[in-house]
């Protein structure tokens, strides 16, 4: 008995043993992505499409519902309205490639969070996605919702004030495409 007990601790000393050593094989030679940094209004490439941020607004979530009744379903009763804002981006998506793949799951990345869109508010804040008459050159607005619950006090003042730097990440391995968002209009006044 007492011999079965330490063969299952030396299997489980050799099980440990050998995952750090993977993972320490695993981040010691592998390698960073390569970042490519694109300014607004200039043109990333993904996929055999091409996306250009031509726009971007920053609402109160007050204020955005207020302007767009028809998406109020969207909107979360339990969170006050002065808690959480919407980053709207309107993307000019282009046509590269015959063989490509529109993918609008286009994360945000600010501090150090990764926020995806709605893709239900997407859909309808775009008609032409879902009754295909979506064609290249056109332009698509995705939403991204600013939670204060995940933001330190200073991070949300940086929000509220527009300080705060905002990119869109198109693929992460082998290359992160990192969109910048530089001008932002502010709707209700706050902000640049």
């Amino acid at each position: 008995m007492k011999r079965k007990k330490v063969l299952i601790l030396i299997g489980i000393l050799l099980a440990v043993t050998g995952l750090g050593l993977r993972i320490w094989y695993v981040n010691t030679h592998t390698y960073s992505p390569e970042i490519r940094e694109v300014p607004q209004g200039q043109t990333a490439e993904y996929c055999g499409l091409s996306y250009t941020i031509v726009n971007a607004e920053m609402w109160n979530s007050s204020d955005f519902y207020t302007q767009h009744p028809e998406l109020t379903d969207y909107q979360n009763p339990n969170i006050p309205a002065d808690e959480m804002k919407l980053l709207v981006v309107e993307y000019q998506i282009g046509k590269v490639q015959e063989a490509n793949k529109l993918d609008l799951y286009i994360p945000i990345q600010y501090v150090h969070l990764f926020n995806g869109p709605d893709p239900f508010m997407t859909q309808d804040m775009n008609p032409s996605l879902s009754d295909g008459n979506f064609q290249s050159g056109d332009t698509v607005v995705i939403p991204y919702e600013i939670y204060k619950a995940n933001l330190s006090e200073a991070q949300w003042k940086d929000v509220e004030n527009g300080k705060m730097e905002y990119e869109t990440v198109l693929g992460t391995y082998p290359v992160k495409t990192e969109m910048k968002i530089q001008d932002i209009r502010y709707e209700g006044g706050k902000g640049q």
